[in-house]
């Protein structure tokens, strides 16, 4: 589908649990200073995280407890848009190859497996079935997912909720849409301010260079190809806002329709934005 804008937990041992009315301010283990908070805050505003719950009521992230296979598998046949899964789906989905024994941990290797095969993360045929692990995580590696993490060792809510965050930010299509959603609402943004009289430059830059910076994290598709396009054409408009001459003029408007007519040819549906960014460098 073309998305182009332009037109509950009784006790310690469980992990992630149906969608339950969970505010990431319920945690009483966690602040916005832990690593893990932004994979929690986008986890349970998704309802798929929700923590655990004490005898008394309080809950926790328990970020430093080490988790079941059972659990941690759960959680990312969620994350991949399976709907109330069960072991089967994870099983049908690829995660796993079969269902875990009840009281099998997790560890940093056998995730990271996982995590390739949800989002079918390239990793080539290992060299022997001995070496399964070390080509996923060599790419968590060089990803950044795993910094001193042994592959054995057993693996935390936290390392599950991190590396979780990441391969689907780096791997994840429903992500990769998020992300260009974003991407479009700062271009209407820009264009908003390109035409405003009081908006600063500076100002205008700065939304310009975070829209080049994470179009970077997003995997290549015209979408995103029509969209860094527009990234480039904002700045050469921004360029003509900022020092405009009548003997540039020429030259800067050609510079924009050059990106412009790039960004239509990889994506038609962006032509009715590009319109407005040509009537932009024609009144500058």
């Amino acid at each position: 589908m073309n998305k182009f804008l332009f037109s509950v937990f009784v006790s310690f041992s469980l992990f992630f649990g149906n969608a339950v009315a969970v505010s990431v301010t319920s945690f009483s283990d966690v602040t916005p200073k832990d690593s893990a908070w932004e994979a929690i805050v986008e986890y349970v505003q998704r309802g798929i995280f929700s923590g655990v719950v004490s005898g008394d009521g309080t809950r926790f992230a328990a970020l430093d407890d080490v988790i079941l296979k059972s659990h941690a598998a759960i959680f990312l046949a969620k994350i991949i848009g399976i709907p109330n899964p069960s072991m089967s789906d994870v099983v049908s989905a690829g995660i796993l190859k079969s269902s875990p024994q009840p009281d099998e941990k997790l560890n940093h290797a056998t995730w990271i497996k996982m995590l390739s095969n949800a989002f079918s993360v390239p990793t080539g045929k290992p060299a022997s079935p001995e070496m399964w692990f070390v080509a996923p995580f060599v790419v968590a590696q060089t990803v950044g997912a795993v910094a001193d993490e042994k592959p054995f060792d057993l693996a935390t809510r936290r390392f599950v909720l991190t590396t979780a965050f990441k391969y689907e930010m780096l791997f994840g299509v429903q992500n990769a849409d998020k992300m260009m959603d974003d991407q479009e609402k700062n271009l209407m943004k820009i264009r908003d301010l390109l035409v405003d009289s009081s908006t600063k430059n500076h100002e205008i830059e700065n939304l310009i260079w975070k829209n080049v910076k994470s179009a970077t994290k997003i995997p290549e598709n015209a979408r995103l190809d029509a969209i860094r396009h527009l990234n480039f054409a904002a700045i050469a408009l921004l360029d003509m806002r900022r020092d405009f001459s009548v003997e540039q003029a020429f030259l800067r408007r050609e510079r924009v329709n050059f990106f412009l007519n790039l960004a239509v040819k990889s994506l038609p549906d962006a032509a009715p934005f590009a319109n407005d960014f040509r009537k932009i460098a024609e009144n500058l």
